[in-house]
């Protein structure tokens, strides 16, 4: 005897094909490229939609910038994102879905000014080099770009919100690290900020960050150049319209400087969208935060 939910399988299938019903055409499609200097990144493209017709349409093109650990096949495998990926699939007979570039130059890398790959800096690298010959690649001219960044991505995406304005029309900060202490701060400044944040917070996490801060910008104007309080007073009107979302007990601590990054990107004029998840842990998602971000991402 057929299983019931076998079943279900050949009746729904059945029914596409009497009634002619669209299937969508999710598409993952990944590979590998090198700098002028011949250095490699790897990225993926995703569509839930056909990619050439997501592309015709001029579908938004979403820059998805990934976390610590992280690589170019994050966003197609995150459970976090999943229910998103389903709703655009369930929409796309009849609407083209975003297109989902994801880049990775491996587990972690920071978009700063510093010389990193030959004499450019990987900011550099990323928006002249990179950009431009994965777009070339599928033959996506003139897009509506969004910037999307996790966690140490949401740290990329600041920089890109404020030194790339003019490339794009949208940046989304989902838990991003922005904390509110930095490498210059004192040891009782991080402290305080771990006491602030107990009993939730991992305070080795944070110990062992800040060590990783002060090797990556080891004078203060390294840092100053790259401090997102500090890059958030250059933002105005005419900046991206920006969205943020973070939990209220990350245990990074990042939810109170995601708060204050909104708060002051909001007095700065910018078109902001303040998301708070009440409780959860580093990039926990709800229904509701996902509804939030999916109309984000999705609308002009």
């Amino acid at each position: 005897m057929k299983s019931p939910n076998r079943f279900v399988r050949l009746l729904s299938a059945t029914l596409l094909l009497v009634l002619n019903i669209p299937v969508a055409k999710a598409e993952h499609i990944c590979g590998q490229g090198k700098t002028r200097e011949g250095a490699e990144y790897r990225y993926c493209v995703d569509s839930e939609s056909d990619l050439d017709e997501a592309v015709r349409a001029k579908s938004n093109l979403i820059y998805y910038l990934h976390g610590m650990g992280g690589s170019e096949n994050t966003w197609a495998t995150a459970a976090q994102y999943r229910p998103l990926r389903a709703q655009w699939s369930a929409t796309s007979p009849t609407k083209s879905s975003p297109v989902v570039i994801s880049v990775s130059l491996g587990p972690l890398w920071l978009l700063t000014e510093s010389p990193k790959i030959g004499t450019r800096s990987l900011q550099a690298v990323f928006v002249d080099d990179i950009m431009p010959k994965i777009e070339a690649r599928f033959a996506i001219r003139n897009p509506y770009r969004i910037a999307l960044g996790e966690s140490v991505g949401g740290f990329n995406a600041v920089q890109l919100l404020v030194k790339e304005s003019a490339k794009f029309k949208k940046i989304a900060l989902v838990c991003p690290a922005l904390a509110t202490i930095g490498p210059l701060s004192s040891d009782d400044e991080v402290n305080a900020y771990i006491k602030r944040h107990e009993p939730y917070i991992e305070a080795e996490w944070v110990k062992n960050s800040m060590a990783l801060t002060r090797s990556e910008f080891p004078t203060e104007t390294d840092w100053l150049k790259h401090d997102p309080f500090m890059l958030v007073m250059r933002l105005n009107r005419q900046s991206p319209k920006l969205f943020v979302s973070c939990t209220t007990q990350d245990e990074h601590g990042f939810f109170e400087g995601a708060q204050r990054f909104a708060r002051e990107a909001i007095q700065q004029g910018v078109q902001t969208r303040w998301v708070p998840i009440i409780g959860g842990s580093h990039c926990n998602q709800t229904e509701a935060s996902l509804k939030a971000l999916g109309e984000f991402l999705t609308s002009p």
